[in-house]
């Protein structure tokens, strides 16, 4: 389709061997733990070719690493992104100076000669992530353990893994030492651990609110946990209607739009079209996930957001060209990093937070049971005036 490389990384271009000394990867696996034991698991390629059986991956921007699952190894490595496709070749340059060898490793550290089945932590695991910005544990790895041959049974979790990332990007290893931590810092899973396990597939994801979502792929059955591991959820997949109702892994998705417009259509402003606003997202105030759109603004232009308890209208207010349709404890998303500047696209949007709603006496969190309005105030530069979205009303639950 006309597409380019323009990264790659090769496993093989990172392997060691203890058997042929004659060829230049071969060391001891427990003095090379960045790199990967060609010879390990033992014998489970056979007719197959399935050695490394990946998974899993996920990319950090922020520190340009990627993250990969091995489910034969039963490990997660980390590796550095900020490299060319030469220097992923080698052990040396990037961004953290290693080249492409292995930055990170956690789960078996059997893998590198440097612990017994005792220290093995991940069990045929999958979907490997690091937790986004925003919610809880944030920059910590989660991983879905499915827990196959697991010793304190076969059941399947959430774990959570802080890794000893350090200043310079890279990972705190003691010599002689297996990557640490010794154990996850978290653990999610079903109150009843052993109805809940798959061998295959299967995922997991951290929720804005801590709560954590799992599901076991070989059935479809979703779960939702809070931090002390009550269930909170639960949805069993009805698809296809005949047969297994396999799921390779799940992520919830924001909700659906929320609230209800009122004044509108709104005046228009220089482009001709009104202004449309509109809301995504969870009307549960407790989850804190609404994000406030705004469309069909004049270009490169800045606004904000207002929210109030009243759905009073005040045409032309201030002299604006639009009407105001918030009319009790009228406040204003004007923290600098709530101001939107529309841009050539003509849009702006606010991720809300429900626990700091701007008043005139201050910020308050909005409650369950709640009605509250929303709308958009911007400048429209053409006689250097102002004007309003549509309105939104939203009772929170």
């Amino acid at each position: 389709g006309g597409a380019s490389i323009v990264w790659e990384w090769h496993a093989m271009d990172h392997v060691v061997q203890h058997y042929d000394i004659g060829l230049p990867n071969y060391d001891a696996p427990s003095d090379r733990p960045e790199r990967i034991d060609i010879n390990f698991p033992a014998g489970n390629v056979a007719a197959t070719g399935d050695w490394l059986h990946f998974n899993g991956i996920d990319y950090n921007a922020e520190l340009d690493q990627i993250i990969l699952s091995s489910r034969t190894f039963c490990e997660v490595w980390i590796i550095d992104h900020g490299t060319t496709t030469q220097e992923a070749a080698g052990s040396t340059g990037g961004l953290r100076g290693r080249g492409g060898d292995l930055l990170y490793r956690w789960g078996n550290p059997q893998a590198y000669g440097r612990g017994s089945a005792a220290d093995q932590t991940l069990f045929s695991q999958h979907d490997c992530q690091w937790i986004g910005e925003g919610r809880p544990g944030a920059g910590n790895l989660l991983i879905f353990n499915n827990g196959v041959n697991r010793p304190a049974g076969q059941y399947s979790s959430a774990d959570e893994v802080v890794a000893p990332l350090n200043a310079g990007g890279t990972y705190d290893l003691l010599p002689g030492m297996a990557y640490g931590p010794a154990a996850a810092v978290t653990s999610s899973t079903h109150p009843n651990p052993t109805t809940f396990y798959s061998a295959t597939t299967s995922g997991c994801q951290r929720q804005p609110n801590g709560n954590t979502l799992l599901v076991v792929g070989n059935s479809g059955f979703f779960i939702e946990v809070d931090p002390a591991g009550n269930l909170v959820w639960s949805y069993q997949s009805t698809l296809p209607a005949v047969g297994p109702k396999r799921t390779f892994k799940g992520k919830r998705y924001p909700g659906v739009l929320a609230g209800t417009s009122y004044c509108e259509p709104a005046n228009a402003n220089s482009t001709g079209q009104p202004a449309t606003l509109w809301a995504v997202g969870s009307t549960l105030a407790g989850e804190n996930e609404l994000s406030l759109w705004v469309k069909d603004l004049p270009l490169s232009e800045f606004g904000i957001f207002l929210a109030g308890t009243g759905n009073g209208v005040t045409p032309l207010a201030g002299g604006s060209a639009g009407d105001l349709c918030i009319s009790v404890s009228l406040g204003r998303y004007n923290d600098v990093s709530e101001v939107f500047f529309s841009g050539s696209s003509g849009t702006g949007s606010l991720n809300v937070d429900l626990t700091n709603t701007p008043t005139p006496s201050g910020r308050f969190p909005i409650l369950a049971g709640e009605t509250w309005y929303f709308q958009s105030w911007y400048r429209d530069t053409p006689g250097s005036t102002s004007n309003f979205s549509n309105a939104l009303e939203i009772t929170f639950q």
